[in-house]
């Protein structure tokens, strides 16, 4: 009897040491700042390291990717290094802050491809920065001599004038928003949605160029980042999903469909298509669809108003 148990205690961890060896405890990511402090708005250097079994497949983010309080402005991603077991990948990022909050943290993620229907976010250890603040030099004020004389001096401005101009521009503030409010809202977020798709469009068409001559991991970026950009503007959790998955969010589209099958065989079972190219082109123009149809809701939401 105790020999059944032990056996079968035995075939219960022989079981979970694969798992072991391959989950999530296996990958080492670390991020740290490379500078002690920085100025609002200023780019201060940070570098993100990742240690992984070979087997796996990790992407780091790019310019695309939302930091919260920081916006990356530039990256330099350094060449993947491989032992028998391990890959060891690092890049530098250029960060800046709007924020003036004294000290901030930020923690750049990596991005683990586990399948077609899986991908997991690893964040670092949070790393801080301190914020330095521009301070007005003080002036030493001028001396004043005992035997000036004194003159009176009429005040400058009356203070029911003071709360009349108030009132004029509160009131007039008041009446462009009643009539044109609506109009300048729609004005605001249709700029948003145009200045996020040039950003999008531009980082895209580079990264074409790229998996033109080969770069696999940039065709993987580039549907993560047709992903993302789809759920921005849609408001739909994508980024996460499969391409079964996200076909549930556009069912009658057919020609989306067809390019990520392209796309899935290239980049899951390494099956490059003489069709890859224009399957990336059908995802941008997907994409740039998307984007009129949002914005033509938008103008006749604006307009039933």
């Amino acid at each position: 009897m105790i020999y059944r148990i032990l056996r079968s205690i035995s075939w219960v961890i022989l079981l979970l040491i694969p798992f072991n060896l391959f989950g999530q405890g296996e990958i080492e990511v670390s991020g740290k700042f490379l500078a002690d402090s920085t100025k609002v708005g200023n780019p201060v250097p940070y570098q993100l390291t990742a240690k992984y079994p070979k087997s796996l497949e990790i992407i780091f983010p790019d310019e695309q990717y939302d930091l919260k309080q920081f916006e990356i402005t530039s990256k330099k991603y350094f060449t993947t290094q491989s032992d028998d077991t391990y890959s060891y990948d690092s890049a530098i990022f250029m960060v800046s802050t709007f924020s003036n909050q004294l000290n901030q943290e930020l923690a750049i993620p990596v991005i683990w491809l586990k399948s077609k229907q899986d991908s997991v976010i690893i964040e670092p250890k949070a790393d801080k920065i301190a914020i330095l603040r521009t301070f007005v030099a003080e002036v030493d004020a001028p001396e004043i001599q005992e035997d000036s004389e004194w003159t009176l001096v009429r005040e400058q401005l009356n203070l029911i004038v003071t709360i009349l101009i108030i009132s004029i521009i509160l009131i007039a503030g008041g009446l462009i928003y009643y009539f044109f409010g609506g109009s300048i809202r729609l004005y605001l977020k249709v700029r948003a949605i145009e200045q996020s798709w040039r950003k999008h469009e531009k980082a895209y068409e580079k990264a074409l160029q790229d998996l033109k001559s080969g770069n696999k991991e940039e065709g993987v970026r580039m549907l993560y980042e047709h992903k993302y950009f789809l759920e921005k503007l849609e408001g739909k959790p994508l980024t996460g999903q499969s391409t079964r998955e996200m076909m549930q969010f556009y069912p009658e589209a057919k020609s989306l469909h067809e390019h990520l099958k392209v796309i899935d065989a290239y980049i899951y079972a390494d099956r490059k298509s003489d069709q890859l190219l224009q399957a990336y082109q059908g995802l941008l123009s997907f994409a740039k669809d998307k984007k009129e149809e949002i914005k033509k809701q938008l103008k006749d939401t604006k307009d039933e108003r």
